[in-house]
Parts: C-alpha cells; sequence; structure tokens
C-alpha cells in the first residue's frame, strides 16, 4: 500500500510539481525508514522551490532524526531568516545552543518563543533548565511551577518533576530531590532514569537493598540504559 503511494505521488510530480506532494513522498520515505531517499526527495524540492519554509522544516526535522547535527541547525536558521515567527525553527535552535553548553543563548530563543504566545509546559520547562543552568536562581521554580500547571499528561509531568530533583540537588537538598523523583515514578512508574537517580540517592544513605530494588526494576523496564547496569554490577561486586 505505501509503495502504491510512492508510485503514484512519482507520477503526480511529474505532472505537476508542488510542494505538497514533495512532502508527503518526503514522508512515504520516512514510513519505509529510507531517510536518505526522504532527504533526498527534500533536496529536490528545494531545487524546484528555493527557500520554501515547509520543504526547509521537513529537512531539519530530518536531519534531527538522524541526530546530524550541523545541516539540521543549517535548515532551522534558514527557516527562521524566511519565517522569523516560526516557533519550531525558534525552539530547535534554542534546544541545540542548550545542548551545546550554551544556556544563556538558549534562554534568548525560549523566552523569544514565549513572547509569540506559545505557551506549552516543555517550554516552561525548558526555560527551568536553562535558569537553572545559567544561574537565574529567582526564575528557576516560576518557570517549572507553570509548567506543572500546564502539563496534562503524565509522561510531561513525570519529567517535569525529574527535573526538578536536579534543582533540589542543585540547592543540596537530598531529601526533596528523593520526593521529586518519588512523585515522578507515580505519574511514570517506568521511568528508568528517575529510578536509577533514586537508587543512587538511597545509597548514599546507606539503604543497601532500596538501592538495589530500584536499580533492578531500572534495568527491566530500560534494559538499553547503562547507568543502572554499571550501577547494579558495581553494587554487587562491593
Amino acid at each position: 500500500m505505501v509503495r502504491d503511494a510512492e508510485q503514484q505521488l512519482r507520477s503526480a510530480l511529474k505532472q505537476h510539481q508542488h510542494v505538497e506532494i514533495f512532502i508527503r513522498l518526503s514522508r512515504i520515505y520516512q514510513r519505509l525508514d529510507q531517510p536518505l531517499s526522504a532527504v533526498d526527495v527534500c533536496k529536490s524540492g528545494l531545487e524546484v522551490f528555493p527557500k520554501d519554509v515547509s520543504i526547509m522544516t521537513e529537512l531539519a526535522r530530518l536531519y534531527e532524526a538522524v541526530h546530524d547535527t550541523a545541516p539540521y541547525i543549517r535548515f532551522y536558521r534558514s527557516v527562521v531568516i524566511e519565517d522569523a515567527m516560526n516557533s519550531e525553527a525558534i525552539a530547535s535552535i534554542g534546544m541545540y545552543h542548550f545542548y551545546n553548553n550554551q544556556p544563556e543563548l538558549a534562554l534568548r530563543y525560549y523566552r523569544r518563543v514565549l513572547a509569540m504566545g506559545a505557551h506549552s509546559p516543555e517550554l516552561y520547562n525548558n526555560l527551568g533548565l536553562c535558569c537553572l543552568y545559567a544561574q537565574q536562581l529567582d526564575l528557576i521554580y516560576p518557570c517549572f511551577q507553570r509548567a506543572l500547571e500546564l502539563a496534562i499528561d503524565p509522561l510531561v509531568k513525570a519529567e517535569i518533576w525529574y527535573n526538578l530533583s536536579y534543582v533540589a540537588l542543585t540547592a543540596g537538598d537530598v531529601q526533596l530531590a528523593v520526593q521529586c523523583l518519588n512523585v515522578c515514578l507515580s505519574a511514570d512508574a517506568s521511568h528508568a532514569s528517575a529510578l536509577n537517580n533514586l537508587a543512587v540517592l538511597y545509597h548514599k544513605t546507606g539503604k543497601t537493598s532500596l538501592t538495589k530494588a530500584y536499580l533492578t526494576s531500572a534495568t527491566t523496564v530500560d534494559p538499553n540504559l547503562p547507568e543502572p547496569q554499571i550501577n547494579l554490577e558495581i553494587l554487587l561486586n562491593d
């Protein structure tokens, strides 16, 4: 069925070249798990429609999905040049700066998105993290509080509480960090990183049986996460 759609879209492009057809064909290749073919289709589209925001955004998403940083950020920057109000591109550039240890720059981009009227728990969560790492301490809790007020999805709530545990640890409040992680797990019992971190904190307070239980749970819910595997091995060898 997907291959039929591919042939029909290819045929449609021969008859009439349109931005939407290029994007739909690209997504067909994404469905087929052929990201390079999807990229080629979008690049062909840009040759016909230079600087088209929709195609450049699709290309940026494709490169982001395969973790190819240089081209994805380049295309998002090109999108902002053509459409200064594109919140997706601005937020993605902000995220890029955050993960490249530039929280002050990231904060500028996230605030710009906020000024455009975008309000989401994810945005306020990211703002809170930027404030934490940029040492703007008076803004951290208001950002996370707003994130929790807006959050409806339990998984999003869990992620916010997980990040709040780092805020607590930065302030040196281990007990508060434990409480944050427990609330995180009440929202998402399969949050492996929270289970691992809770185990580490319990180990620091000498609660070995709890440490082992949480590490075992973490390795069960996410066998691909290396930290609990390593920590459990160290614990068993002590």
